[in-house]
């Protein structure tokens, strides 16, 4: 089999040619049960399905992929490459660099800013879509910096963040619109309407506020 590799090789060659990049790393993790993430949420991504065979027999490719183009392999014993992306992306953003992370995942859209944008892979354009900080609130309503108490309220299923029963994205944007942050909404919680979220909020607190812990990227002590 080959056509992860195919579709790695190709998105790559397509984000060198369109970016032109001075800088680039390609992140990797190793297995799950010895990563720091998953040994404080057991149930972390616990619901996704075991990755095809034929996608692990092609990782191998995939990094000969990254080596033949003079491309950096980063990893971190014990952390996943999410952590390891969201370090490095800081730290480059920290040093005065413009800084796209590629991903198709929505909890890294609480990185972005002014010099941290989203390259979207799961864009369903053509063109790969660029998430800064206006097409985040655009198109969530809320600021980056929100994001993950959006996602803790209405849930990521990739992530296995349940969310809060009853709250989807409108009514997760309106009560970060009107209260900040999910710790704002229980700072106000009898204020919160209509009664049906708030007992929602109210019941499910437990697993909101965990759900947050889960979501935020963990910062590695590390310089890369």
């Amino acid at each position: 089999p080959t056509s992860a590799t195919f579709g790695f090789t190709t998105t790559l060659r397509s984000l060198l040619e369109r970016e032109k990049p001075d800088h680039i790393a390609v992140a990797f993790d190793g297995p799950r049960e010895d990563l720091e993430r998953t040994k404080l949420y057991p149930e972390y991504k616990s619901t996704r399905e075991k990755a095809p065979e034929e996608l692990i027999e092609q990782l191998d490719d995939i990094q000969r992929v990254v080596q033949a183009h003079g491309i950096r392999i980063v990893r971190s014993e014990g952390q996943e490459a999410d952590d390891v992306i969201g370090t490095l992306a800081v730290q480059g953003r920290d040093a005065g660099m413009d800084v796209f992370i590629v991903t198709g995942d929505k909890d890294f859209m609480q990185l972005v800013d002014d010099h941290l944008k989203l390259w979207n892979l799961r864009s369903s354009t053509s063109a790969p879509e660029i998430l800064g900080t206006e097409a985040v609130h655009e198109k969530f309503g809320v600021a980056p910096e929100q994001m993950i108490d959006m996602l803790a309220l209405m849930g990521d299923s990739s992530d296995n963040v349940p969310g809060v029963p009853r709250v989807g994205q409108k009514t997760a944007a309106k009560l970060l619109q009107a209260h900040g942050s999910l710790q704002g909404c229980y700072e106000a919680l009898d204020e919160v309407k209509p009664p049906s979220i708030q007992k929602a909020l109210r019941e499910n607190r437990e697993l909101a506020e965990l759900s947050l812990l889960k979501l935020a990227l963990l910062k590695i002590p590390k310089n890369y």
